[in-house]
């Protein structure tokens, strides 16, 4: 029994890090490389020789022999299992070999490298599952692949801390932006081929088909999106309150100093970001939004009130665009909408005047000093037109009007 155990070669319980694929080949070259010593011993001749001498203790003497014969019974037990085992080793080590320049960038390239290799790997892990002895059970491809999004991440993780020699609190908002929506390009990618390949065996049911728990595969990558989206949001409010400081709008400067002590506080807790089964985190977060939406209510009534006092539909529009490149947060985008809409509605009110007036004075316009009365009349009716289609051309580039 110690012998046979010799050859069970268990993973360790205790992992110091998530594991990626390199480790579930590496699981298996050492494995092959053990049970084969084994092998090889039970093939010295010694062990051979002793195993003759029982045989033949068994036929010849006449004395009870059962316990001899179950001896050598068991013997050729072990001896085939650790011969079948060791195949098993090297026939999985062969196949998951040829993952090996699919994986690399999962552990030193970029996010898009890692998306531009994702189909040769998804295809190389069909075959692998269609045509491999051993590793062809729904278990141990799902477990692969669930190593691939364990690797994934911790990729993201290490290219968002940029190899560990800084952390996001440094970086501009807008390149922290870009970073962390290429991750969730990534999570999306995989998934897409997954299902992808998904479908075209499903298109050819003789063949075995990627019926595996997607939760058990994609749930890890699917809760550090989670995370990575929280980001995108917490810098995005910090890339608004950036540009708001350096447009220097008179009356802001209250909401900026407050957002500056919010900004502060959360760094103060000193969370680790990209930790996405940090729960620290997302309590601190909740409370950092509850401040941030009453600092939108305050420049919701800042926007308000900057359009109160203008009278003219060409100084409300002015401020319209002044403020759509200012303003930035969706939630203030949709203040700023509906905004124009009531820009739009006092141009139609506009409008019914313009054409009241021209109804009005078209037979004796207003004629500016030193002008003919023909062309004083031309330019009259010209700078009407003009009142009316300026705007026109600008609530043209708008949808929502």
């Amino acid at each position: 029994d110690e012998f046979k155990k010799s050859f069970i070669i268990n993973r360790p319980s205790k992992k110091p890090r998530l594991e990626g694929p390199k480790e579930e080949i590496e699981y298996w070259r050492v494995r092959a490389q053990k049970l084969s010593s084994i092998t090889e011993v039970m093939k010295r001749k010694d062990c051979r020789y002793l195993v003759s001498v029982l045989s033949s203790f068994a036929k010849t003497t006449d004395q009870p022999k059962s316990e001899t014969i179950q001896l050598i019974k068991r013997w050729n037990q072990i001896e085939m299992e650790a011969i079948e085992t060791v195949n098993e080793a090297k026939d999985n080590l062969k196949y998951l070999s040829t993952l090996h320049r699919f994986i690399e960038p999962l552990y030193s390239g970029t996010v898009q490298s890692m998306i531009d290799t994702l189909p040769a790997l998804m295809n190389s892990i069909k075959m692998i599952y269609s045509i491999s002895r051993y590793y062809n059970t729904e278990e141990r491809v799902a477990n692969m692949l669930s190593k691939i999004t364990d690797q994934m991440v911790v990729r993201c993780q290490e290219i968002f801390s940029f190899e560990g020699k800084k952390n996001l609190w440094q970086e501009k908002p807008t390149a922290v932006i870009k970073l962390l929506e290429a991750g969730i390009k990534l999570n999306k990618s995989y998934q897409e081929q997954y299902r992808s390949t998904k479908r075209k065996l499903e298109r050819a049911p003789n063949s075995k088909q990627f019926s595996f728990n997607e939760m058990q595969i994609f749930g890890k990558f699917d809760l550090f999106q989670r995370r990575v989206t929280k980001l995108i949001e917490l810098f995005s409010t910090i890339d608004q309150f950036t540009v708001l400081s350096e447009y220097n709008l008179e009356g802001m400067e209250p909401m900026i100093d407050k957002f500056i002590c919010v900004k502060k506080e959360f760094q103060s807790k000193n969370n680790d970001l990209l930790d996405y089964l940090n729960n620290e985190f997302d309590r601190d977060y909740v409370e950092f939004n509850n401040h941030i939406f009453d600092l939108d209510a305050d420049i919701q009534h800042f926007i308000d009130q900057s359009f109160e006092n203008i009278s003219s539909i060409e100084n409300a529009l002015k401020q319209f665009h002044q403020f759509k490149h200012i303003f930035l947060r969706e939630s203030l985008k949709a203040g700023l909408d509906s905004k124009l809409i009531v820009i739009f509605l006092n141009y139609g009110l506009e409008i019914e005047r313009m054409h009241d007036l021209y109804e009005k004075m078209k037979k004796n316009p207003p004629i500016q000093r030193n002008f003919p009365p023909v062309a004083g009349r031309i330019n009259w009716m010209q700078n009407l037109l003009k009142r009316i289609e300026e705007p026109m051309k600008q609530f043209q580039e708008h949808q929502n009007v």
